[in-house]
C-alpha cells in the first residue's frame, strides 16, 4: 500500500468521523432545546389551567388575574393596530378585556373561554413542532417517486423495448 493511498484513506475516515460529530452536536442540542421548551410550556400550561379554575371558583380572582398578567405576552399590552393576527397572536385581546374586568362571573367566564382557546392553540402548536409533519413526508415521498421514475424514464429510452417506454411514461403521469 503506498503512501497516497494510507493518506487518502486516514483523510476520508478523518472527515467523516468530523461530520459524524457535527452531526451529532446538531441533533443533541436541537434535542436539548426541544426538551427545555417542552418543560417551559408545559409548566405554563399548568399554571394557566390553576389560573381558570380560580376564576371560575370565584373566591380568588383578583389573584388569579395578576397571576394571569404575568403570564401572558407583555408585548400584547397597549397595542396599537388592533384585530390582525399580530394582535390576537401577543395576547392583545386578553390585555384589552384586563383593562376593563370588574369580576364579575360574566366576565370571569369569557376571560375562561379566551384562555382555553390560548391553551388550545398553544398545545397544537406544539404538537406542529415536535413531530415531521405530514405534509412534508408526503412531499419527500411524492419527489422520491418522481425521482425514480424520472430514472425509469431514461433508463427505458435507452432500451430498445417499446412496452418499457410506454410503460414508463405512463408512470410519469399516474
Amino acid at each position: 500500500m503506498e503512501i497516497s493511498q494510507i493518506i487518502t484513506l486516514i483523510s476520508g475516515t478523518g472527515i467523516g468521523a468530523v461530520l459524524s460529530a457535527i452531526l451529532v452536536f446538531i441533533n443533541s442540542s436541537k434535542r436539548n432545546w426541544l426538551d427545555y421548551i417542552t418543560k417551559e410550556r408545559t409548566e405554563w400550561r399548568k399554571s394557566i389551567k390553576l389560573i381558570i379554575v380560580d376564576l371560575l371558583d370565584g373566591k380568588n380572582r383578583k389573584s388569579a388575574v395578576s397571576r394571569l398578567k404575568s403570564q401572558i405576552n407583555p408585548y400584547g399590552s397597549d397595542m396599537n393596530v388592533k384585530y390582525i393576527n399580530d394582535y390576537y397572536l401577543k395576547d392583545g385581546h386578553i390585555w384589552d378585556f384586563l383593562s376593563d374586568f370588574d369580576y364579575s362571573e360574566e366576565k370571569s367566564q369569557k376571560l375562561s373561554q379566551y384562555l382555553e382557546l390560548l391553551l388550545k392553540y398553544d398545545w397544537e402548536r406544539s404538537k406542529n413542532e415536535v413531530g415531521i409533519g405530514r405534509d412534508s413526508l408526503w412531499n419527500l415521498l411524492r419527489w422520491g417517486l418522481i425521482f425514480l421514475n424520472t430514472i425509469m424514464f431514461f433508463w427505458a429510452n435507452n432500451v430498445n423495448n417499446k412496452l418499457n417506454i410506454y410503460l414508463s411514461f405512463f408512470q410519469l403521469f399516474f
